[in-house]
């Protein structure tokens, strides 16, 4: 396993600055193996429609703690190879720590955004990128690099989320929140047109910008996933306090009742100690 460095600073124009400040990759580190366990079916339709196989030499676009990266790792075998990428360094510190863990000889890690990917051409099989595509600040960048870097046919698949309407992990959240929550302020254009997580949610958006940057056999889809979360509703009450900063923007007197909302919120999802979510989630692939 070896580790590269080359990722852009804070404040330049391929990166938003949320991703390279530690705050919310930190989230997603320490929510890692939850998170890590809802997500398992959307990383394995990524992985599945990118035909990732034994053998085959993978880049992973915006690989945050490891997800699909690892199973990515174990899929290929020792014949094959995996390069985890991601512009954070507190990702690129989390992802090295855990593959050492894991003892993988078949991964490197590189931080890079996907606008700056430091590879030659044709030198990848595929290309995932689990819920990443939506915070590209310039999506064409990113997928012309990504597209550059596969061999001619090697396929790019992309997971992204639909609306958040029907959402149940979003969704009671968001309910929960808002009546505590100042406003957020108005968008600063089209949602299609901004760094934001429900950028691709209107049907066939990521299939028209993957054509654009050049991918042929453009496939998409929006299909409903279950989204399992292996904890209490205290649990992902912590995780949304956290998200939303609520102790930055609610006052001391109302985290109480924040607190009581979200876990009431997701109290109806209570299975036994898991939380039955499910969302509608775009899969999308084009092949080089």
């Amino acid at each position: 396993m070896s580790s590269q460095a080359s990722a852009p600073q804070s404040g330049q124009a391929d990166v938003t600055t949320e991703w390279i400040d530690d705050y919310l990759p930190g989230i997603f580190i320490k929510w890692h193996p939850e998170m890590a366990h809802q997500t398992r079916e959307t990383a394995e339709a990524i992985i599945a429609e990118a035909g990732v196989r034994a053998g085959n030499r993978v880049v992973d676009i915006g690989s945050g703690a490891g997800v699909p990266a690892f199973e990515i790792a174990r899929l290929v075998g020792p014949e094959g190879h995996v390069t985890a990428t991601d512009p954070s360094p507190a990702f690129i510190a989390a992802l090295t720590d855990l593959a050492r863990e894991r003892k993988l000889a078949n991964l490197d890690i590189v931080q890079t955004s996907a606008a700056r990917l430091p590879f030659p051409s044709a030198s990848f099989d595929a290309a995932t990128c689990h819920f990443g595509v939506m915070f590209f600040p310039d999506v064409q960048e990113g997928l012309v690099q990504i597209r550059r870097v596969l061999r001619p046919g090697g396929r790019a698949a992309f997971a992204a989320w639909g609306p958040r309407e029907q959402n149940s992990l979003f969704g009671p959240a968001f309910g929960a929140l808002m009546p505590h929550l100042s406003p957020p302020p108005p968008p600063p254009g089209p949602i299609s047109s901004f760094p934001n997580p429900m950028r691709f949610s209107e049907p066939g958006s990521l299939g028209a910008q993957l054509r654009d940057a050049g991918f042929s056999d453009v496939r998409e889809e929006t299909r409903m996933f279950d989204l399992p979360w292996p904890g209490s509703p205290e649990r992902i009450a912590e995780l949304w306090t956290a998200m939303f900063r609520v102790r930055e923007q609610a006052p001391p007197d109302q985290w109480d009742a924040i607190a009581h909302d979200l876990q009431s919120a997701y109290a109806p999802f209570n299975d036994g100690g898991v939380l039955r979510l499910s969302g509608p989630v775009v899969i999308a692939s084009g092949a080089a």
